[in-house]
């Protein structure tokens, strides 16, 4: 099985669920990777979860690599023209990057939808209001998956709402009371 990012779902209350705030220094996540927030910035979640992480959302591209924490390099530009250092490359359509990152926020009605661990499928026994199940990164590819039988520890952050109708290895979950923004 192939993981890949997670997705946002549905929003089920009136909050808008896209955000985009100041970025990390030197952070190279993929999409759909679980964010905090460390020293006022954006940053990827990992392997070192704390038991006080909160994870503030999903977001919905890569890191930027930002040298410095929130300040970007290049404005609206990806680059100069050979020859001309002061000059800027802007093509039409250029994302806007100032320095922040986009994601999906966590909260009580965003749901979101997640590949499980490779070999589990879902069974109805997973819908346990307030079972909380880890959230882990797979090592080569590196994109975040569930694992349906691990429900200790700090990475035990995900609550599974469903299952996804056309295949059975992919949940929808929500990011657990204790362990999101309030």
């Amino acid at each position: 099985m192939a993981y890949g990012p997670i997705q946002f779902a549905q929003n089920l209350g009136l909050t808008q669920p896209l955000a985009a705030d100041p970025e990390a220094a030197s952070q190279t996540f993929k999409p759909g990777t679980p964010l905090r927030v460390v020293s006022g910035y954006i940053a990827a979640a990992d392997s070192t979860w704390a038991a006080a992480d909160i994870i503030v959302g999903f977001s919905q591209g890569a890191g930027k690599n930002l040298t410095s924490s929130g300040v970007t390099e290049d404005g609206y530009s990806i680059g100069s023209p050979i020859g001309q250092s002061s000059a800027k490359i802007i093509p039409t359509g250029a994302p806007v990057l100032r320095g922040n990152c986009l994601y999906t926020r966590c909260d009580g009605n965003t749901i979101f939808r997640a590949s499980l661990k490779s070999g589990q499928t879902f069974s109805q026994a997973l819908l346990i209001p307030g079972t909380l199940y880890s959230l882990q990164k797979d090592a080569t590819t590196g994109y975040w998956f569930i694992d349906s039988t691990d429900t200790a520890g700090n990475d035990a952050v995900a609550e599974i709402t469903g299952v996804d109708p056309s295949d059975s290895t992919f949940v929808y979950f929500k990011i657990g009371a204790s362990r999101r923004p309030a």
